[in-house]
């Protein structure tokens, strides 16, 4: 296996070696939101998890990585609270999902995983009564 590596001489290298080591610094929240093609999701996420982070107060994206079903739940129930519509309150928390779905699959929330399942549940189902989503516990898988 050793043998299939590729070397490159440092002449072909295109990253300096602190830019290779602040790419990967980069918070997966941040990778995730960049990998955001389409200009229309684009803007629509942002509206979403600016929403959210108004509402719970976060300020830096490793907090994502403590969010709980309860800050969902409440989220969502102060979505309704707005009267929005039944879609616009299931795009937001569909956002939200995507993002912890790509936490999930990076591996960024650590032992904290076992909250995530039911995080990610709520917000794909964006009306499920509260006694159902309390008992959602597991991985995030």
């Amino acid at each position: 296996m050793i043998e299939q590596l590729i070397v490159f001489t440092s002449a072909e290298r295109h990253l300096t070696a602190l830019r290779f080591q602040v790419l990967a610094e980069v918070p997966s929240e941040i990778e995730w939101f960049a990998n955001i093609d389409n200009k229309s999701t684009r803007r629509a996420y942002e509206n979403a998890l600016q929403d959210f982070m108004g509402f719970t107060g976060i300020r830096q994206p490793g907090e994502f990585r403590i969010v709980t079903p309860s800050h969902v739940i409440a989220w969502r129930d102060e979505l309704v609270g707005r009267a929005l519509s039944g879609m616009t309150t299931r795009h937001r928390l569909a956002a939200l999902s995507s993002l912890f779905e790509h936490l999930c699959e990076s591996n960024a929330v650590g032992s904290s995983g076992r909250r995530w399942k039911a995080t990610k549940a709520l917000a794909v189902v964006a009306l499920v009564p509260m006694v159902f989503v309390a008992a959602g516990r597991g991985s995030c898988r």
